[in-house]
């Protein structure tokens, strides 16, 4: 489905696994036909228990953009809460990819056209 799934610091952790696992299958109704582009990787760190930090990172052939949040426990059970969440991280990484192509895009739009 992805292009990549990391897990990180899930050890001992099931609950926080079962909600990042959730989190995959609702970004792949976020992302769709992009999955291939897509990696994912879910970071479980001890200073925050209740909450895992996923960073998404859309990989294409002329830039790459990245996006985190961090998404609690309860967050995990809310479908709706859910979705958003998803939502925000994949608007953060094409934010971060349109950021990163702007300088090519203007120097395209800059470049004189002969009439």
């Amino acid at each position: 489905m992805f292009k990549s799934v990391q897990y990180a610091g899930f050890e001992g952790r099931p609950d926080l696994k079962a909600g990042a696992e959730r989190v995959v299958a609702a970004l792949g109704a976020v992302v769709r036909d992009w999955d291939k582009q897509v990696a994912l990787t879910f970071e479980a760190r001890p200073h925050q228990p209740a909450g895992v930090e996923v960073t998404l990172t859309l990989d294409l052939p002329a830039a790459r953009g990245s996006g985190s949040l961090l998404l609690t426990a309860r967050e995990f059970q809310d479908p709706a809460t859910l979705e958003s969440r998803c939502r925000a991280v994949w608007a953060r990484a094409t934010d971060d990819y349109l950021e990163r192509r702007k300088p090519a895009w203007d120097e395209i739009i800059n470049q004189p056209v002969e009439v």
